[in-house]
């Protein structure tokens, strides 16, 4: 099994950053987009066990899902922010 650069790589080690990309997915499903995060973490999940297996083009494959998921879900949570702040505003001028 080696690596992109052709180096010889110790048999199932984890994908680059997966414990960074795997704590992005938690903050999204707790604080954004729950499904945008669950999303993330079954793909940053399927994206580690094909990186383990040497499958590289199915890890990248499952690590861009990750991103869009991810860059989807915190477009929609800044979204959803901004409707609650202003309908609040809304609501108090009215009482």
């Amino acid at each position: 099994m080696n690596n992109y650069n052709n180096n010889p790589m110790p048999p199932n080690q984890s994908c680059p950053s997966f414990s960074l990309w795997l704590a992005l997915s938690i903050v999204c499903l707790l604080l954004a987009n729950k499904i945008c995060g669950i999303v993330a973490i079954v793909y940053i999940v399927f994206a580690n066990t094909a990186y383990m297996q040497g499958n590289y083009e199915k890890y990248e494959s499952n690590f861009k899902t990750v991103k869009i998921a991810l860059l989807i879900g915190v477009i929609l949570g800044i979204i959803k922010i901004i409707f609650r702040l202003f309908f609040g505003m809304v609501s108090i001028l009215f009482l």
